[in-house]
């Protein structure tokens, strides 16, 4: 019931900072006509205050008026991690219309930068994955199928996948750790993770006329998920495991689609062909999710669906119920 309110409260919010960057971009615009106006009559200044203007110009006079409001708007989400993607949405919804001024939108840029990191990333060290990924190899040699199946607690393993900067990659992002996670807001922090990340890639569009470069980091760097060789015997895992392999695959999915709609609109070379090859990975991912949901109906229930007598409904309501999930995340 506190569902409506809750929202009402995000909008106002959101609207209020909104307001407050717009007026700030309308009052830099007639500054800077008045600047130039004066300029022919001032002397040039010396090149150290020159770069102390600069970095004036990066600061937003108003950030330490609406940050407690939005501190209050975080605090109350907290619990309510479907409020809190609608929070992170209707800033990038706001960013997206190109009002806000350029200072604002490098503070919001920069504070979610920082939820982002925080939050879902960590340190990734290539040579150190790869010494894990061949002493993995050289354990499993030395396993009859039998036993490796036996093996209790280490049928579903880590693994980071789809590392497009190879030895260049510094991060990860967490998502099959977070699935694991005993602490269900930690776990369930995972449905806000593309709204997030779309807020950071809006602030970022708005203040560099579209450039991404300052957050590329995402775009090539591994997805820690786990080994997609076990799902030739998902139907011997677990209950618990087969719920983290759909969950893993549910929050990958939706992490890919907003990379790819974040950077799709780059000119870059590199970018472009970063941005095709997750479109393979993500058609690889659903493909494996939708076999998991189509062998395992029962498992809609971790993804928050209900379904109506599983046994009776045939391929057809399937495929209806897992177009129903893919739609909500569908490319924009």
């Amino acid at each position: 019931t506190q569902v409506p309110y809750k929202k009402i409260g995000v909008i106002g919010a959101v609207a209020l900072l909104r307001r407050i960057a717009i007026n700030d971009k309308k009052n830099a615009t007639t500054t800077s006509k008045n600047t130039m106006t004066m300029s022919s009559s001032t002397t040039q200044q010396d090149d150290d205050e020159d770069e102390d203007d600069d970095e004036d110009e990066e600061q937003w006079d108003n950030a330490g008026l609406i940050q407690p409001i939005l501190s209050n708007v975080v605090k109350f989400c907290r619990g309510s991690p479907e409020i809190r993607a609608f929070y992170y949405d209707e800033i990038a919804d706001s960013l997206s219309s190109g009002t806000m001024c350029r200072q604002a939108a490098l503070w919001i840029s920069e504070r979610l930068s920082g939820v982002l990191e925080e939050s879902f990333l960590g340190d990734f060290d290539a040579e150190e994955e790869e010494e894990k990924a061949v002493k993995d190899d050289d354990d499993d040699s030395d396993e009859t199928t039998q036993q490796s199946q036996q093996r209790e607690g280490k049928a579903l393993r880590q693994k980071h996948l789809f590392n497009l900067d190879d030895e260049d990659a510094s991060v990860c992002v967490n998502i099959f750790s977070l699935v694991c996670e005993s602490d269900a807001r930690r776990r369930e922090s995972l449905i806000w993770l593309p709204s997030v990340f779309r807020a950071v890639a809006c602030a970022e569009k708005c203040a560099r006329d579209n450039d991404m470069e300052n957050v590329d980091a995402p775009l090539g760097c591994p997805i820690s998920a786990f080994d997609l060789n076990i799902m030739s015997s998902f139907e011997t895992l677990s209950r618990q495991d087969k719920e983290r392999v759909v969950l893993t695959l549910f929050h990958t999915s939706n992490w890919l689609r907003e990379l790819i709609n974040a950077f799709a609109t780059q000119n870059d070379e590199e970018m472009q062909y970063k941005v095709f090859q997750r479109v393979k990975h993500l058609v690889r991912v659903e493909h494996e999710l939708q076999k998991c949901l189509g062998s395992s109906p029962e498992l809609y229930s971790s993804l928050g669906l209900k379904i109506k007598s599983a046994k009776s409904s045939g391929k057809k309501q399937k495929k209806k119920l897992f177009l129903q999930i893919i739609k909500n995340y569908k490319l924009m």
